[in-house]
């Protein structure tokens, strides 16, 4: 096996280190990729490129390096999300700009315009619960002000929007796969973009973080 994850879920069970038993002795005897089986079941069902990283907060953070913003730089998140998703931005020396949500649990769309400055680089797009976010007016301010679109599909691997699944609108976007999310394999995350330069980037820092 060329790769294996060695991060610690915080949450780990007995029935989890069976299954990771399981699946390392199979590796070894019969050397078994499955990270890059993963992958590609990701690229044939989203149409694109899919890398693999620790967790969905390191794919991430390796979209944010892959588009290599200057210090200081803004990022619009929904004002309910969590520590996992800020934690990447404020590693990269970004900084994130919080928007109320609405009754949907998601980013109030009618806000956001408002929190848009000379520093904005992109929008994270949280679809809360696998609740999808209107991709067509995103897509709508991400035009009109030049911002990058980067999906947060923690929640929402297998949902929609108008027929589109999730994860394909925006320039990037990351799944987990931790133990409490719709597929998991313990801890573990993906970094996703139909971007060939993108692609190129999150490819090299696939190999450097494996």
């Amino acid at each position: 096996m060329k790769s294996l994850f060695s991060a610690l879920s915080p949450n780990i069970e007995k029935d989890d280190l069976l299954l990771t038993k399981k699946v390392l002795k199979r590796s070894v005897d019969e050397d078994i990729n499955h990270v890059q089986i993963l992958t590609g079941l990701f690229n044939e069902y989203l149409g694109g490129k899919s890398f693999a990283f620790q967790s969905g907060r390191m794919a991430f953070w390796a979209i944010l390096r892959s588009f290599s913003w200057p210090a200081g730089s803004e990022i619009i998140v929904p004002g309910f999300t969590c520590a996992a998703a800020i934690n990447p931005i404020i590693w990269s020396e970004l900084k994130p700009v919080f928007v109320d949500i609405n009754e949907s649990l998601n980013i109030d769309l009618k806000k956001i315009e408002s929190k848009i400055s000379g520093k904005t680089k992109g929008i994270l797009v949280q679809h809360t619960f696998g609740l999808p976010v209107d991709m067509i007016k995103i897509k709508e301010l991400a035009e009109k002000y030049n911002l990058k679109i980067i999906e947060d599909c923690a929640h929402s691997l297998g949902s929609n929007f108008r027929g589109k699944l999730l994860g394909s609108w925006g320039d990037a976007a990351f799944f987990s796969l931790g133990r409490d999310k719709i597929i998991s394999s313990v801890f573990g995350g993906l970094a996703f973009t139909n971007n060939s330069l993108l692609a190129d980037r999150l490819a090299n820092l696939m190999q450097e973080a494996s």
